[in-house]
C-alpha cells in the first residue's frame, strides 16, 4: 500500500492518507498560495530511508566547489547534521557547545559549525548550524559513506512533498496548499519533532499516550 505523510510545523497539523506521496512545512504565511521551488531526486533504502545529494558551503560563499554529500532525511532530527569525518575532511572549524543530542548512540555533548549553507538544485538555504556527530556506524549500515543528517532545520522553512513513487522531493514555499482527498487528520505538539497524543487499543484494552509520529527511522535529534 502507497502512503502519505503530511508533516505540518507550527500550526500542529499531520495529515496521513493512502498514496505514495509525503508532504511537510512550516506555515506562516496562508494569504497566498504555496510556491514550488525545486524538485530534488532521492535514492530510498530498503528500511525507508530517504538519501538526499547536497553540498554546503559558508554563507556568503557563492561558489559550489564542496564535494556533492550524502545526507540523511529524518523527520526525526531536531536539527541538521554532519560526520565528524567529513567536517575534518573540509577543515570546517568546530565550535564547542553544551547541546545534547540523542540517538541510537546514546547521548552526548556535540560540537557546532556555524553560518553554512545547504546547497540543493535550485534552492540554497543559508544561515544553518550544523551540529557534528560520528555516524560511522551508520556509514556502515548502509554501506557508503553518510555525510550528514537533514532535519528540522530544513524541514521548518518549507512544505516539502515527498513522492515515494517517483523518489522525488518536492520543495515549496510557505503558503496555502492544496492536498489529495481521503486520509485523516491529527494534531500533534512539537518538541522539534511531531509529538501525538493519541489511543492505541486492542479487543482487552487502551493505552492513551504520546508517540513520536516518524515516518524515517530517528538516528538523532537534538
Amino acid at each position: 500500500m502507497k502512503h502519505f505523510f503530511l508533516f505540518y510545523i507550527l500550526l500542529c497539523l499531520i495529515r496521513i492518507t493512502a498514496s505514495g506521496e509525503a508532504w511537510g512545512h512550516f506555515l506562516q504565511d496562508t494569504s497566498r498560495e504555496a510556491r514550488l521551488i525545486t524538485t530534488i531526486p532521492f535514492h530510498q533504502f530498503v528500511d525507508g530511508v530517504i538519501l538526499v545529494r547536497a553540498c554546503i558551503a559558508l554563507d556568503q560563499d557563492t561558489s559550489l566547489a564542496k564535494d556533492t554529500l550524502n545526507f540523511i532525511l529524518d523527520t526525526g532530527s531536531g536539527g541538521i547534521s554532519l560526520d565528524s569525518t567529513t567536517a575534518a575532511e573540509l577543515h570546517l572549524p568546530l565550535s564547542p557547545s553544551d547541546v545534547v543530542i540523542h540517538g541510537i548512540g546514546g547521548s552526548r555533548t556535540v560540537p557546532f559549525v556555524y553560518n553554512l549553507s545547504l546547497l540543493l538544485p535550485q534552492l540554497r538555504v543559508d544561515h544553518l548550524s550544523f551540529h557534528v556527530n560520528n555516524y560511522d556506524m551508520i556509514s556502515a549500515l548502509y554501506g557508503m559513506h553518510i555525510d550528514g543528517i537533514i532535519g528540522y532545520s530544513f524541514l521548518s522553512k518549507y512544505i516539502v512533498r515527498i513522492d515515494y513513487d517517483q523518489q522525488k522531493l518536492w520543495i515549496y514555499a510557505p503558503g496555502q496548499f492544496r492536498y489529495p482527498e481521503k486520509g485523516f487528520l491529527l494534531k500533534p505538539l512539537f518538541a522539534g519533532i511531531p509529538i501525538i497524543h493519541e489511543t492505541l487499543s486492542n479487543n482487552r484494552q487502551q493505552v492513551k499516550s504520546f508517540f513520536f509520529s516518524i515516518p524515517v527511522p530517528a538516528f538523532a535529534c537534538c
